[in-house]
C-alpha cells in the first residue's frame, strides 16, 4: 500500500501523524532491511581489513571497537 508522503510537511516534525507517515514510508522502502544488509556487509569487510592490516597490533584492539558499534540500536525508529 502506498502512503502519500510530503517530506516538507512530515519529516522532522514533532507531530504523531507526521511521525507515523515517515515510519510508514520507511517500512514501504524497507529501510530497516536495507540497512541491516549494508551493516552486515560492512562488518564483514571491516573484519577482513582488520585481519589483513593489523600488523603487529592485536586484532582484538580493533575488533572490540567494531563490536561496540555493530548491531547497536541507538537510532532504531521503527
Amino acid at each position: 500500500m502506498h502512503v502519500p508522503f510530503n517530506q516538507q510537511e512530515n519529516y522532522g516534525k514533532k507531530d504523531e501523524t507526521a511521525t507515523q507517515k515517515v515510519k510508514a514510508l520507511y517500512k514501504e522502502l524497507k529501510l530497516r532491511e536495507t540497512f541491516s544488509s549494508y551493516e552486515e556487509e560492512s562488518y564483514q569487510k571491516i573484519q577482513k581489513l582488520i585481519s589483513e592490516k593489523s600488523g603487529c597490533l592485536p586484532e582484538s584492539l580493533f575488533l572490540d571497537f567494531a563490536k561496540k558499534i555493530y548491531k547497536r540500536n541507538k537510532w532504531v525508529l521503527i
